[in-house]
């Protein structure tokens, strides 16, 4: 799917390719709505949605980033499709099927601007290293054994890279992105990691 990152880096606005160092693993996502379609949990979906940002919002973290109006005009094209693709969920989140529902908020997931981290070097032309934008242990397995989740490698599920003016923001992003695969703030806290750790 397209990120954040994806998109700084395009040239004319649309991506050539899909990928983003993640903050937090992608697997991370997949588990969290595979999770959501697998409990048919229309309510804990459009709960997850409530706390996405608006595209209002969206700008703003943008903005408070340190993106230039320049720059916000050359990621255009990214902010439409998030607003885009925000207001088409907002509007069929009673209808749409669980599994399209889940695709598309998962989809928006994936633009928030802490989804990645890079895209403020991209949007200047400079990519991430390419160790960077590999998986760093992205395939790894989510188990569930007795109905409690575990994984292997799992200081792999947030990658040291993001960096971010609103540290709290993203800590908060951090926590919340891993309590929704756990089901538990408590047991996100000791996958967080820290720049200070």
């Amino acid at each position: 799917m397209p990120t954040l990152y994806s998109f700084a880096l395009a040239r004319g606005g649309n991506p050539v390719v899909n990928e983003g160092p993640h903050t937090v693993a992608n697997v991370v996502y997949r588990a969290v709505f595979e999770d959501f379609v697998a409990r048919d949990d229309r309510a804990g979906l459009k709960a997850y949605f409530a706390k996405m940002p608006t595209p209002d919002q969206f700008k703003k973290i943008l903005q408070d980033e340190g993106v230039s109006e320049e720059n916000l005009a050359k990621l255009g094209k990214c902010i439409s499709e998030y607003s885009n693709g925000h207001a088409k969920v907002a509007g069929e989140i009673d209808t749409a099927s669980i599994k399209d529902l889940a695709l598309a908020i998962w989809r928006l997931a994936n633009l928030h601007p802490y989804a990645t981290y890079g895209w403020k070097g991209a949007l200047r032309g400079k990519k991430v290293s390419a160790r960077s934008s590999k998986g760093k242990g992205e395939k790894i397995k989510v188990r569930l054994k007795k109905k409690i989740k575990s994984v292997t490698r799992s200081s792999a599920l947030v990658d040291r890279g993001g960096k971010f003016v609103d540290q709290d923001g993203y800590e908060v992003y951090k926590l919340d992105k891993l309590a929704a695969m756990y089901f538990s703030k408590k047991k996100a806290k000791r996958y967080v990691v820290r720049d200070d750790d």
